[in-house]
């Protein structure tokens, strides 16, 4: 339970900092207008992920690349990866799994927009969620910064 309480703490500020970078970050101008400030709150972004998002991103990579076929684990490795999933976060675990319950019926993206429309916003998973979207999100202007430099 305190892993939760650590993974809810984390995720609330990675939405308050998104919320402030949203604005910022609409096109490339208002980017290279706010580079320092974008920088910043980005950084910030990145340094709050928790182990538990980065395996489940890793997760969801992953059960995405056994779908193609492409994938490099044996199915004894991937539990075992879900079972580190499972040992350091219930709630992240919950989205994996329901994830794994649908999976044949949406996409990942389809899962997340389902998720952030249907579940309670003050739900563990919703918030580990709309986290983990932030977090997404903030790829396109660290990137489009690195490119400028």
């Amino acid at each position: 339970m305190l892993r939760d309480y650590d993974e809810l703490m984390h995720a609330k500020r990675i939405v308050q900092l998104g919320t402030k970078l949203k604005p910022l970050i609409k096109n490339e101008d208002t980017i290279e207008d706010n580079k320092e400030v974008v920088s910043k709150l980005s950084n910030e972004i990145f340094e709050l992920r928790t182990p538990a998002m980065l395996q489940f991103e890793y997760l969801m990579n992953e059960i995405q690349r056994t779908i193609s076929g492409n994938s490099f684990l044996s199915a004894n490795k991937l539990i075992e990866e879900v079972n580190k999933l499972a040992n350091s976060s219930a709630g992240w675990y919950r989205l994996f799994n329901e994830y794994c319950s649908v999976i044949n019926k949406m996409s990942k993206d389809d899962f997340y927009d389902y998720c952030l429309k249907h579940k309670s916003s003050k739900s563990l998973e919703y918030v580990l969620l709309k986290a983990y979207d932030v977090y997404q999100m903030n790829i396109f202007p660290l990137t489009y910064i690195a490119m400028m430099d």
